[in-house]
């Protein structure tokens, strides 16, 4: 049994795909490779029928983000399990310093890697993020310089584009939210494992190349829009302790309906549309959040009172100022 088992979800990205699996041969852990295709049309399905090492699960269809990678971790034996995008390249050697935290500090977990872009000189594209009061997310250090080497630090929320996830810790909390399809699936999946009494730590000296964007450039905005501020809804609902959901709720929802008139005034009706279907659906779909929120809370080993020191953020409003001039910053 591998030690690592890396789950790669698939859809309509061979060039991308094919750079992926080559970068992985030359990390030194064997490795099981799973790669879950969504129904690709792109020849990528017969491309990795070539591949014997690599198991391959088909999918009919584009089951979402989060299904798939649900299936590549259900067939998973790895004692650690590492999601890793399909448009990224990872550095050789990656994998030695997660593990080695991992096995110093077993109460971790998950990690996540430093991400980087393809970019000369490369920027951040991921490091960790953090949750603000408004009940969104603050990306830490997203679009600057590579910060270059530092100690692993703890993060609240890692990026599941390369994140690695304790087989264990998942059978405990449970994977992604089917519901989520994409988008905000690794943010909530990453709230579950530190209410459960785990730490979550970002790895710098672990470095990956993301390309990012690439699925999503293929979806209609409004598409994208709608799942990630439906989610992001969801997640609150389904995570937050009584005291924290009475004052932060409230808030987040009067400034999703803020966004909305702000994008209607600048015509922009698709991102409004999608911004009111996402509110739509969670009112709808109350009930089975309700549902999942006492799963969640059964979990709880950590109160809000403990946990937002190690999970929250306070930013400056020009933060905020940079997130509304594009909706398509709130995706993640």
């Amino acid at each position: 049994m591998a030690q690592v088992s890396v789950v790669i979800v698939n859809w309509n990205g061979l060039a991308d795909l094919q750079a992926c699996l080559t970068s992985l041969e030359h990390t030194e852990e064997p490795l099981e490779v799973i790669v879950v295709d969504n129904g690709s049309t792109d020849g990528s399905v017969e491309f990795l029928r070539k591949r014997p090492a690599v198991t391959v699960i088909e999918n009919q269809t584009n089951l979402g983000y989060a299904v798939a990678n649900n299936q590549g971790i259900e067939r998973a034996t790895g004692e650690h399990i590492l999601l890793l995008n399909n448009d990224t390249r990872v550095d050789q050697g990656f994998l030695q310093p997660m593990l080695a935290v991992m096995a110093a500090q077993p109460d971790v977990g998950a990690c996540q890697c430093k991400m980087l872009s393809f970019a000369t000189p490369p920027k951040v594209d991921a490091y960790g993020s953090y949750l603000l009061p408004t009940g969104f997310l603050y990306h830490l250090d997203y679009g600057r310089p590579d910060p270059g080497p530092a100690a692993p630090f703890e993060i609240f929320a890692a990026k599941g584009a390369a994140m690695m996830i304790r087989a264990g810790v998942l059978r405990q909390v449970g994977a992604f939210d089917p519901e989520f399809f994409a988008y905000l699936e690794d943010s909530d999946l990453s709230w579950r494992i530190w209410l459960a009494g785990w730490r979550i730590l970002c790895v710098p000296e672990s470095v990956v190349y993301h390309r990012g964007g690439a699925s999503a450039s293929r979806l209609p905005a409004e598409f994208v829009t709608f799942h990630s501020f439906k989610n992001r809804v969801a997640m609150l609902v389904k995570n937050l302790g009584v005291t924290t959901a009475v004052w932060m709720l409230p808030l987040h929802l009067v400034l999703n309906l803020g966004l909305i008139g702000m994008e209607l005034v600048r015509g922009r009706m698709a991102s409004a549309r999608g911004v009111a279907r996402a509110l739509a659906w969670n009112a709808t779909h109350l009930g089975e959040t309700l549902a999942k929120r006492r799963a969640v809370q059964r979990l709880r080993r950590l109160s809000d009172a403990a946990l937002m020191p190690h999970a929250m953020r306070r930013v400056r409003p020009s933060y905020y100022y940079y997130l509304v001039t594009d909706l398509s910053r709130y995706r993640a």
